[in-house]
């Protein structure tokens, strides 16, 4: 039987198939499916049958699919799209607007289903419409990052046809319109710069009725005067990247000491201590200097629903192994589809202790399989944050891990003390009075400690002010940092810190949230309260930006080193910037929070959570009764009885 071809889906442009024995073109429903499974991945037939056809009743909606599908596979000469529930294209399919990390290069021109409309399916055009602002989104981003590059290898004329790219994408892009007066200046040609500039004000007064910014207007003036123009002209001051990664681990010598013995003795390592103390830093650079690790973290809000933080910490650890080339027992993707939806059909609820038993096995058996791959240690951060069901299976993962000599899995966790629960904190006593694992309470460092770490920053002028810092910071590392960084922001560093009582952490970090653009605040609010629910897409539909806001206002986000990844870079930068949000607009946001979840599938604990934050309490109870459902399905009967309870 010969093998079925290969296929390359266009979805730029007009939507075709290419790959069969001739090009096929794709009608307008098939078109949307396809881009639906490509961009969103695997869905739900149901989900799909009701986009498609949502004013037909569910089995006619479902029948006109199977006949989709089978058109399809006969106009293609084979299977490109799974036969199972849920629907999947098929690993032979490659697509043009698949990866959004792709090197600019590498981006086709052409609209998202160009010419395709979906009027008589609401949902799937307002999906489609979403999905092209976020393409064009990321072009742009792509556009933008590839003429700095070009820019900084000299190679002006390649970054300028990037800027003019950008321009096309969106022409009231300021910074593209920046890039390209500059560039052309830089070219040698100042009357284009200013014309370039004179092009920026035109657009935006006709179509917002606004004047560029002052950063904009800097450049122009500083063209027309035919001054020196540097690279990264009118921007504010960079941060070095050694402020957020600073390359001194200092004044822990005695705890990496203790650490090492420990290590060499096979136990378990924890951390606990205050917020900022240096816990996280401690861990990653210890496990990345002794093992191959695996690194996961709790998050605020986890505790709201049952098996909230595994859900992640296992989607990340299949992430790692397919990586590696190493794929899971099918089990074990069975039973693990209980919390990851996208592995494929659940088994159904857990109905006995058995059940629950083999679940959490499933978890076991994932772990060995990544010590097999190569990882052979786990760092778990903010540990404080676990829900109990996650807590209660991996107590009993670790457990079994440490029991089993051929699976030498080390671990190292890290918590805020104060936050614990009692019983664990005492259980990690427990261990360390038996032998079987270090649990260190990190103090404050030395203030020679802090000076050493200032002073190993990449920043002009630092060292002047060092020591200065090192007392302003009393022994806290993300202080002394956040000092820096805000010494760097506001230009401050020949100056030192002002002779005044110096102010809180939370309200040295507040500073930095208020010197950010109104997208980015509105940006970072919404990410604070989303929390670990946290996507770009929810944040836009959050704060009711258009996907160009959104990604302008995470660019800065990133530059001015608030969030990594797609969390803020330290916990209590979400605390200050949902404690520095008005009450009212804290209580909108999570209103909007609330539906913004119901409407994407959000967990029914995280999305009562927002009603109650919201002052909606009718709301709020009828999710926690939605959760004390599904917490009873996972044999969960505390959580079941606290949702009742709050109810």
């Amino acid at each position: 039987m010969p093998a079925s071809p290969n296929w390359t889906l266009h979805l730029l442009g007009a939507p075709r198939l290419a790959g069969a024995t001739e090009p096929v073109r794709l009608d307008r429903r098939t078109a949307a499916l396809l881009a639906l499974l490509a961009i969103d991945g695997p869905q739900p037939r149901s989900r799909a049958a009701g986009l498609l056809w949502p004013d037909s009743p569910e089995k006619t909606a479902r029948a006109n699919l199977r006949q989709l599908l089978r058109r399809l596979r006969e106009a293609a000469a084979g299977d490109l799209v799974g036969a199972g529930d849920p629907l999947e294209l098929s690993p032979r399919v490659t697509v043009d607007a698949r990866d959004p990390t792709r090197p600019d290069a590498a981006w086709p021109d052409g609209r998202l289903l160009d010419g395709v409309d979906l009027d008589e399916a609401p949902e799937l055009s307002e999906w489609l419409a979403g999905a092209r602002r976020s393409l064009d989104a990321a072009r742009l981003d792509a556009a933008l990052a590839a003429a700095a590059r070009l820019e900084a290898a000299g190679q002006l004329g390649a970054a300028l046809a990037q800027a003019q790219r950008a321009l096309a994408l969106e022409p009231l892009s300021e910074e593209a319109h920046r890039l390209e007066i500059r560039l052309r200046y830089l070219g040698g040609d100042r009357a284009a710069a200013l014309a370039a500039y004179e092009r920026c004000r035109a657009a935006l007064r006709d179509a917002l009725g606004v004047e560029p910014s002052p950063e904009t207007v800097r450049l122009a003036e500083e063209v027309a005067r035919g001054r020196r123009v540097p690279a990264r002209a009118g921007s504010p001051a960079a941060l070095p990247l050694s402020v957020t990664r600073p390359p001194a681990l200092a004044g822990r010598e005695r705890e990496w000491a203790l650490m090492e013995e420990a290590w060499a003795a096979g136990k378990g390592i924890a951390l606990g201590g205050a917020p900022g103390v240096g816990k996280s830093r401690l861990m990653q650079d210890f496990l990345s200097t002794h093992a191959r690790p695996l690194f996961f973290e709790g998050r605020p809000g986890d505790r709201a629903v049952p098996y909230g933080t595994h859900a992640r910490t296992f989607r990340e650890t299949l992430g790692a192994l397919a990586s590696a080339g190493v794929a899971l027992p099918p089990w074990v993707r069975t039973e693990l589809a209980r919390m990851l939806p996208e592995l494929g059909p659940s088994p159904g609820p857990l109905a006995t202790e058995a059940d629950r038993v083999r679940f959490w096995n499933a978890k076991l058996e994932a772990m060995r399989v990544a010590f097999r791959a190569g990882f052979d240690a786990l760092g778990f951060d903010d540990t404080q944050f676990v829900d109990p069901a996650s807590a209660a299976a991996g107590a009993y993962v670790l457990e079994q891990l440490l029991r089993d000599a051929e699976t030498p899995l080390r671990t190292v966790h890290c918590f805020r003390t104060a936050e614990m629960a009692p019983e664990v904190l005492a259980h990690i006593r427990a261990l360390a009075e038996a032998g079987r694992a270090l649990y260190l309470e990190l103090e404050p460092l030395a203030d020679d400690a802090v000076e050493e770490l200032v002073r190993s920053l990449d920043v002009p002028g630092i060292e002047r002010v060092a020591a200065e810092v090192a007392r302003y910071a009393g022994g806290s590392p993300l202080f002394a940092l956040e000092t820096v960084k805000h010494l760097v922001e506001t230009g401050a560093v020949e100056r030192g810190i002002p002779d005044r009582t110096p102010p809180r952490l939370e309200a040295l970090l507040r500073a930095r949230f208020e010197r950010l653009s109104a997208p980015a605040l509105q940006l970072a609010r919404a990410l604070g309260v989303l929390g670990t629910d946290f996507t770009l897409e929810r944040a836009a539909a959050v704060v009711e930006a258009r996907a160009m806001d959104v990604a302008v206002g995470w660019s800065e986000l990133e530059a001015a080193q608030l969030v990594r990844g797609a969390a803020f870079g330290h916990d209590l930068l979400a605390e200050a910037v949902v404690a520095a949000t008005p009450a009212p607009l804290r209580g909108f946001l999570h209103g909007r929070a609330a539906e913004v979840l119901a409407a994407t599938g959000g967990a029914p604990g995280r999305i009562a959570a927002h009603w109650e934050r919201a002052g909606d309490p009718v709301r709020a109870d009828a999710c926690r009764r939605e959760a004390e459902s599904v917490a009873r399905a996972t044999l969960l009967a505390t959580e079941a009885a606290g949702y009742f309870r709050a109810a």
